[in-house]
């Protein structure tokens, strides 16, 4: 229903005009669905799809953003946070998970997030240190994970303290 009558339902959308209540209610569902098909799934996130679905679904609102929801995309990024804790070096699934949080974390989703902050803030006392050495060294492995880690680590809202060497953590940047 949701894809035969798409047409209309943008042209009615470009018009300012409500979606009558059969297709608000079939969209909505359809949306709803999507979206926990995307963050139940095992396999690897679709970051174009989940960016398209929740755009769409920021529109709907609360008919489509529910506490059923919440705790799918919680769970989700539970699964992958604990994925990263285990393997460190995934530098893919530690990228997944800071785009998921940016996409989500604006949403009025209520998420409770501790575990994924617990396991981060775990992760930040064992292994930051041991890597910030290595990139202070000039591993470039080391300093591209230490990149992603902070940048995973801001879309936490986490502050991260600082190191006595900023230029692992940093490009180079010329003088000019």
């Amino acid at each position: 229903i949701a894809e035969r009558y798409e047409p209309l339902m943008k042209f009615l959308a470009s018009v300012g005009a409500p979606l009558p209540p059969a297709l608000e209610t079939a969209t909505d569902f359809i949306l709803h669905a999507d979206l926990r098909k995307q963050f139940e799934s095992d396999g690897p996130l679709n970051l174009d799809r989940l960016r398209a679905l929740i755009r769409d679904a920021s529109v709907r609102g609360t008919q489509v953003l529910d506490s059923d929801l919440s705790y799918i995309i919680r769970d989700k990024m539970d699964r992958l946070m604990l994925r990263i804790a285990d393997r460190p070096q995934d530098l893919e699934c530690m990228h997944v998970l800071e785009q998921v949080a940016a996409l989500v974390r604006p949403l009025p989703l209520g998420l409770n997030l501790w575990k994924v902050q617990n396991t981060y803030w775990a992760m930040l006392q064992t292994v930051m240190p041991s890597m910030r050495q290595d990139a202070a060294q000039g591993d470039p492995q080391a300093q591209a994970w230490l990149r992603q880690f902070l940048a995973l680590g801001e879309q936490l809202h986490f502050a991260v303290p600082p190191s006595h060497d900023h230029a692992a953590e940093q490009p180079h940047q010329q003088a000019a």
